[in-house]
């Protein structure tokens, strides 16, 4: 019941988890051996993967539960770890100008649009001509991060980029 890229995420943590846990019965993992788990995978990774590991591994119990495995589940207690502020930087004029000038022909629409609306990799590379209108300027993602489409405009220098675009795919 997942998005693809979660699922992929949620298989390098299990691999993870199966590797430190290996051997255990799913009983005999208490909270003491997660928190050893978190201080040795800490070692080696930064605390947002220890998380989303932490996270996949509670999951896991949650389902155990209901399906009558285990009565409880020991990641419960377990403080997730302090992630630092994600790194809010924009390009200035200078920068925007230089990535656009060395931006091969077929990546230059992908550039432009990114930059113009800020939507993600895999919203631009997924993008419809049906999701376009023209006329009211605006995009409309149908497959966002959240399952929800949201509508994004479309300003006066991605409008020209997708006008010049739109008249090469004819």
């Amino acid at each position: 019941n997942k998005a693809k890229s979660t699922f992929r995420r949620d298989q390098v943590s299990v691999d993870h988890l199966a590797l430190a846990f290996k051997g255990k019965y799913l009983f005999e993992i208490a909270p003491e051996l997660i928190e050893k788990y978190k201080v040795i995978r800490l070692q080696k990774v930064e605390p947002a993967p220890v998380n989303r590991e932490l996270s996949c591994l509670k999951h896991m119990y949650t389902k155990a539960i209901e399906w009558g495995y285990v009565k409880v589940n020991p990641v419960k207690g377990i403080k997730k770890l302090k992630e630092p502020p994600g790194r809010l930087r924009y390009l200035k004029t200078e920068e925007v100008e230089r990535l656009l000038k060395v931006c091969p022909d077929h990546i230059h629409p992908i550039v432009v649009t990114a930059l113009n609306t800020g939507m993600r990799k895999s919203e631009i590379l997924n993008l419809k001509w049906a999701q376009v209108d023209f006329e009211n300027r605006k995009i409309t993602v149908i497959n966002s991060k959240n399952n929800e489409s949201r509508m994004i405009p479309i300003n006066k220098t991605l409008y020209q980029e997708l006008c010049t675009l739109s008249d090469k795919s004819k």
